[in-house]
């Protein structure tokens, strides 16, 4: 029958003929059936996903911790950055990797380099900024990306020391969580260690998904899944093989030979190994990408191979206290502003002691922003202090940058207003001069007033010593007038003079007045005279002498108001010269003014053409390194005749900044000139016509100066350029905010090519006015 008759078909690994039974064949052990693999649930791609996650952060730890640590056996060093001046680009928590910096390779402009702040060499503070600018003298202008503004001090090449290649995010958090201490940075701290924790956990385990698709390992098959014969089989094994001569069947087996077996193998081994490429090469490659050519920001902790773990004094938490001014009375206003502080500070403190000592006595303690106080200064010696604004974070202290030289100022000046004499008639002189001891005269005001009346009016306000004002009594009614002058300190004290009363105006009678026309003239020089008569006016002559002499020469006569004419004083000698005039009335009477004395005559060939100030520092309106002043003449000069033996080559010299309180300029009146070995060079001065100084202050400054000869309008003429170097004093430079036009008055010690002395006319700036340097 045909079922009866149908063979057996035959089983993988089975020989045809022979029947498959349940029991193996002599020789053999019996095999566990291997059931097809089930489809893999939800679950077990969830862990095997978290496997490949977690397996993928720890690899990009291990990369970061390698990377940012591994280059400092090799000199290298790392620097954590704690501060956020080049965010997005550069964050806090990163570690920047950077080369030593040699003494003779160039500095690359536009490149990033850690270097010593130049601000505070003192404190071994580093900083990791970008190099902006060659400023031409052996410094470099510095600036973070992020910064509004250059960095204010340059950097010199000692200040260097490496440069930046690599950036490696996130791996300092850690460290500056644990430095900051504050509850929100521990919280941070904790949920890191967890995940980090867990995540290394995780990553030690097989995936479910994995180990469903693993084989047992303990079975020991050959290449065709039967069981293989060992020598070293307990003798049971034997003895379980069935004596009927029957063979059991075998099932198949996916062992380690299988090629399927092999091929899931590799795909687990690959899933491992491409997850943590996957992390090497995202980080790798963001460093190397990087190389130096992103921003930087304040470094705050360094590692290197010679010194291990170092800490600076830049701080993630910045304080600043605002100068409150240069001179200060009474109750002073004090307010101190914070950034970067992640809510971290619990308090701010105001301190204050003398000028350059580090005795500090505290102010006040402000826990609520705006931080702010008063300084209240009457009981304290007139002098100068240092400021300073300390942030308490925790233990941690955060201390700003020092205010330095605050004069405290409670005295008021000293004013003296000189007796103008009685009767007074035509344009008359009043004169004052103040003085202060400490924060210097800012201004002075002469006044006056009906006698009988408290109104009080101005004459004028002059911020030069002495204070001189033309009042032009026809202007008044006639009748008795007071006269004071009121001198007010850079501080705000305020002094009033002793009130000269009682001082006749009377312009009924003849009287004459020559203008003042300059302490320098040159060319036509328009003269004009007042005059008054209750006959009236019939003439004014106008006449000139040689100074201290009585030879008097009518330079012209005038019949009609006002009285003027023209004097051309290129018909005499260069010299100093007296002014006067004489009215003659209607009947004839005569009257002679007060004598004009002592004005200059100068048409010296050569003159000065031109000065001119350039901002090559850091700061705008604020003299400092890099900065320069060109003097032009209107012809060419002898070099030697400036300084001795100089041809005009680059010559050091020192560039001398005076409050004008101290040369009589007035507060607004600071003047500078150039000294070679302490002798002034004959260039004479200039007068800024600001306050770039503090009152009473001098500030010196390193510079060079060179001469060339250029063509101005197609002549040839000497100019010369002084460019600053670093200060050399003590210091006590201001900001200046407003423009003004400065003037160079030149020495005539200073002699052109044919050995003729420069005039001593003094020259205005052309140009609009700016803020100088």
């Amino acid at each position: 029958m045909a079922d009866a008759m149908a063979p057996t078909p035959a089983l993988p690994g089975v020989p045809l003929g022979i029947p498959a039974t349940t029991e193996p064949p002599a020789g053999h052990r019996a095999t566990r059936p291997v059931a097809p693999a089930a489809p893999a649930s939800w679950r077990a791609w969830a862990g095997l996903a978290a496997v490949v996650a977690a397996r993928a952060y720890r690899a990009a730890l291990v990369t970061l911790v390698v990377v940012a640590t591994v280059p400092v056996l090799w000199s290298w060093s790392s620097h954590v950055i704690r501060t956020g001046s080049m965010e997005p680009t550069i964050s806090t928590g990163d570690i920047v990797v950077a080369q030593p910096f040699s003494a003779d390779e160039d500095v690359p402009v536009g490149r990033i380099l850690v270097f010593r702040n130049p601000a505070h060499p003192e404190s071994e503070q580093l900083l990791v900024h970008r190099i902006v600018s060659d400023r031409g003298d052996g410094t470099w202008t510095s600036r973070g990306d992020a910064n509004g503004q250059n960095d204010a001090t340059p950097v010199s090449r000692d200040d260097l020391q490496s440069r930046a290649l690599l950036l490696v995010p996130f791996v300092g958090k850690p460290y500056l969580w644990v430095t900051g201490g504050a509850p929100a940075q521990l919280v941070l701290l904790g949920g890191w260690l967890l995940l980090t924790i867990a995540a290394f956990v995780v990553a030690g385990r097989r995936g479910t998904a994995e180990k469903t698709e693993e084989p047992d390992d303990t079975d020991d098959t050959d290449d065709t899944g039967t069981d293989v014969d060992k020598a070293a089989a307990p003798a049971d094994e034997a003895d379980a093989e069935p004596t009927d001569g029957s063979a059991r069947r075998i099932a198949p087996s996916a062992g380690p030979g299988d090629p399927a077996h092999r091929a899931e193998r590799t795909r687990s081994s690959l899933r491992r190994v491409a997850s943590v490429v996957l992390a090497m090469t995202v980080v790798l490659a963001g460093a190397a990408a990087w190389s130096g050519t992103a921003g930087a920001a304040f470094t705050a902790t360094t590692v290197n191979a010679g010194s291990g773990w170092t800490v600076s004094t830049s701080l993630a938490t910045r304080v600043a206290l605002t100068r409150p001014g240069d001179a200060v009375r009474g109750t002073v206003p004090l307010t101190a502003t914070l950034t970067d502080s992640g809510g971290t500070v619990t308090a701010v403190r105001i301190d204050y002691a003398v000028a350059g000592t580090t005795t500090w006595r505290t102010i006040c303690t402000d826990s609520t922003t705006p931080y702010s106080c008063s300084w209240v200064t009457t009981s304290l010696t007139n002098q100068e202090y240092d400021l300073r604004a300390v942030a308490v974070a925790g233990t941690t202290t955060h201390t700003s940058e020092l205010v330095e030289d605050v004069t405290v100022d409670n005295t008021a000046p000293t004013v003296v207003l000189q007796d103008p004499g009685t009767p007074l008639r035509g344009t008359v002189t009043l004169t004052a001069s103040a003085g202060d001891a400490h924060s210097g005269v800012d201004r002075v005001v002469v006044q006056y007033a009906a006698t009988g009346t408290s109104t009080w009016r101005d004459v004028c306000t002059s911020d030069e010593e002495p204070a001189t004002c033309r009042l032009d009594t026809t202007t008044l009614a006639d009748g008795t007038y007071s006269f004071r002058a009121v001198a007010t300190d850079e501080a705000g004290n305020s002094t009033t003079s002793t009130v000269v009363a009682n001082r006749t105006v009377d312009n009924r009678v003849a009287s004459v007045a020559v203008t003042d026309p300059g302490a320098f003239l040159s060319g036509t020089v328009q003269l004009t005279a007042t005059a008054n008569a209750p006959a009236g006016v019939a003439s004014v002559r106008i006449q000139r002498a040689a100074a201290g002499t009585t030879t008097w020469t009518d330079v012209c006569t005038d019949t009609t108001s006002p009285y003027t004419c023209a004097w051309d004083t290129r018909l005499v000698a260069n010299g100093l010269y007296d002014l006067r005039a004489i009215s003659t009335d209607t009947a004839g009477r005569a009257t002679t003014s007060a004598t004009v004395t002592g004005r200059r005559v100068d048409n010296s060939p050569v003159r000065a053409a031109d000065v001119q100030t350039t901002q090559g520092g850091a700061s705008a309106g604020r003299l400092d390194q890099g900065d320069r002043v060109t003097f032009t003449y209107s012809g060419q000069v002898r070099p030697a005749s400036l300084s001795a033996g100089w041809t005009g080559t680059a010559l050091p010299v020192t560039l001398r900044l005076r409050d004008g309180n101290l040369v009589g300029t007035g507060s607004t009146g600071d003047t500078l000139d150039v000294l070679r070995n302490g002798a002034a060079v004959a260039l004479g001065s200039v007068n800024l016509r600001q306050s770039y100084v503090r009152s009473l202050r001098t500030v010196q400054f390193a510079a060079t100066m060179t001469a060339t000869t250029v063509v101005v309008g197609g002549v040839s003429v000497t100019q010369v350029v002084v460019v600053l170097g670093a200060p050399t004093s003590s210091s006590g430079l201001s900001t200046v905010n407003t423009a003004s036009a400065m003037t160079w008055t030149p020495s005539t010690t200073a002699l052109d090519l044919a050995g003729r002395a420069v005039s001593a006319t003094p020259v205005t700036e052309t140009g609009a006015s700016d803020r100088e340097f």
